[in-house]
């Protein structure tokens, strides 16, 4: 039945496949490149904390990023952590607050991590517990965010190019050997008879040699081998993760509504059903929804919607969005991992995690391959090598800086090279990594690397205008006057009256007006008086042009008046 429904789906275009399949395809998956692995459960036989404890048994620190339900997670810092007994009071303190579900604690780094349900605790009372426990004076304030990754980033990069500077001094002397100084007679005749009868070592293999080891040695710590291209895509991450503001203004309310209390704090202490107070041009803080007030809000940067959308009373609102005008109260619905925002950045990194088709296709082969290339190799070398030994080839074949044994190890290091299939296996993730952080930052988000590797399959594209093939923002591309009037007069007057709106439609115009008049720096608009901004219909006010004592007859813009876009 499922290989029948399967069939016909696929007959009409689509790729289908069975849930289950999916599941057990990707019960696990790990990305070297950003130290993250994504494991899928059944939360009935185990939950996370084994996980964590599975992968610290086999050597590696560990830490929890989203347990996929409803656990949100803050790194706190306390100062002093580490002394006395304080981290023993200060999570016998944490635990007894409802709602937590697990505490980690690096006294090194003065650091706390709390995961926890949202739904019954926040940061607020995590900071409140620890700063109220015991005797002590401790202090706590959210962990510098993306600190510690970076520092780890960049030190790797900073590893990596010491590494390529000092195998550049030993491969210069190299290159000038092998590949300039043996075509000079002079010089060549000498490197014969000084270097290479002295040391009996031929031109080459000390310095590769050591090049070749100490590289292998000093990579074999880490297996990330693309550093550089990490940083670019937690860049791209970076930068989204910038829309959200570093702070928010926390309103306590009584239970009329009336304001008892205001107060800034940091936006990721925000919990649930916080109420949050928006000023105009400020980002808004946290998803949530309009109890009070009435607005604009920008939204191109999450949905791509260019004009700015009418915010009300129990209209929702998304965290990192723009208020353009009027103060709006919003109550907070879903924080932290649960925001539009991070639901967003986790999309790209679950795509980074996801192995495109040929990446594994890759691993599948090198299980067989790579053994079969080294099995090989030393083979090349050893025919070789028993073929030198018992004068089974010309003695003219060995170049004369060389013995037999050097000669049949090149032929077993370039068999080796040739044939190991490992720059698919690098390249492959590292482009899939790459791609989808520079789209990132480009505003397209790339779902995974099956999407990547299928777009030169793609012969149309169909675009959703709005966003898409816009910019963002409202302006003025075409005016029509219906009545005889010069442009200029026109738009001065409707400049006038404009600037006195809050509208985005109203800000556009004044800019466009402004182009019309680009003689002048900062051009004057004439005085307006008795304006009036009417909600759905539009603008009136009566204008005074420059330089005349008499009030012109009354002006109205709204859309029986005029039609201006």
């Amino acid at each position: 039945m499922e290989e029948t429904i399967r069939e016909a789906i696929e007959d009409v275009g689509f790729q289908a496949t069975l849930i289950e399949d999916v599941i057990n395809e990707r019960s696990s998956q790990v990305a070297l490149e950003t130290e993250e692995a994504e494991v899928y459960y059944d939360p009935k036989i185990l939950n996370y904390s084994h996980l964590l404890e599975a992968m610290e048994d086999i050597g590696f620190q560990t830490m929890l990023i989203s347990a996929g339900e409803d656990v949100g997670k803050i790194d706190l810092k306390v100062d002093g952590l580490g002394a006395g007994n304080s981290m023993q009071i200060i999570e016998n303190s944490l635990q007894t607050l409802p709602g937590v579900q697990a505490i980690e604690i690096d006294p090194e780094l003065d650091k706390i991590s709390i995961s926890f349900k949202p739904s019954m605790t926040g940061p607020r009372k995590f900071i409140k517990a620890i700063e109220s426990a015991g005797s002590e004076n401790f202090k706590a304030l959210v962990y510098p965010q993306g600190k510690e990754k970076e520092t780890h980033r960049e030190d790797e990069i900073k590893k990596y190019r010491s590494t390529f500077l000092w195998s550049l001094v030993f491969t210069i002397p190299v290159f000038l050997i092998s590949m300039v100084f043996m075509y000079i007679p002079v010089i060549n005749s000498q490197l014969d008879t000084k270097v290479v009868n002295r040391l009996n070592v031929g031109e080459e293999p000390m310095q590769p040699t050591s090049i070749q080891f100490i590289s292998v040695l000093r990579a074999a710590g880490s297996p990330d081998f693309e550093g550089n291209g990490e940083g670019k895509t937690s860049d791209a991450i970076a930068k989204l993760m910038d829309l959200e503001p570093e702070t928010a203004i926390l309103l306590t309310l009584d239970d009329h509504g009336n304001i008892l209390n205001e107060e800034e704090i940091d936006s990721r202490l925000i919990q649930k059903n916080d109420v949050i107070k928006i000023l105009p041009g400020a980002k808004v803080a946290s998803d949530g929804l309009v109890i009070w007030g009435t607005s604009h809000v920008n939204e191109s940067m999450i949905t791509g919607e260019a004009r700015p959308v009418t915010k009300g009373v129990d209209d929702p609102v998304i965290g990192g969005t723009i208020n353009e005008n009027g103060v709006l109260r919003v109550k907070a619905t879903r924080v932290g991992s649960d925001s539009a925002l991070s639901q967003i950045v986790r999309l790209i990194e679950s795509a980074q995690l996801a192995k495109a088709p040929v990446q594994k296709f890759a691993d599948s082969i090198s299980k067989y391959f790579v053994p079969l290339v080294i099995i090989l190799s030393f083979s090349t070398w050893l025919v070789w090598y028993l073929a030198g030994v018992f004068h089974g080839y010309p003695e003219s074949w060995i170049p004369h800086s060389m013995d037999s044994f050097q000669l049949a190890l090149q032929f077993g290091i370039s068999a080796m090279v040739i044939a190991c299939p490992c720059a698919l296996g690098l390249a492959t993730p590292t482009a899939v990594m790459v791609g989808t952080g520079v789209g990132a930052s480009q505003g397209v988000l790339i779902k995974g690397g099956q999407a990547l590797e299928s777009a030169h399959k793609v012969n149309c594209i169909i675009f959703d205008k709005t966003g898409t093939l816009t910019i963002g923002k409202p302006v003025v591309v075409k005016t029509t006057l219906l009545k005889s009037m010069v442009l200029q007069d026109f738009y001065e007057l409707i400049a006038a009256t404009e600037m006195n709106s809050e509208h985005p439609l109203a800000k556009a115009i004044v800019e466009y007006a402004k182009k019309i008049r680009e003689d002048e720096e900062d051009p004057v608009w004439p005085a307006a008086r008795a304006f009036e901004s009417i909600t759905g219909y539009g603008v009136k006010a009566t204008i005074k042009k420059q330089g005349d004592n008499n009030w012109k007859q009354e002006l109205n813009i709204g859309p029986e008046y005029c039609n201006s876009s």
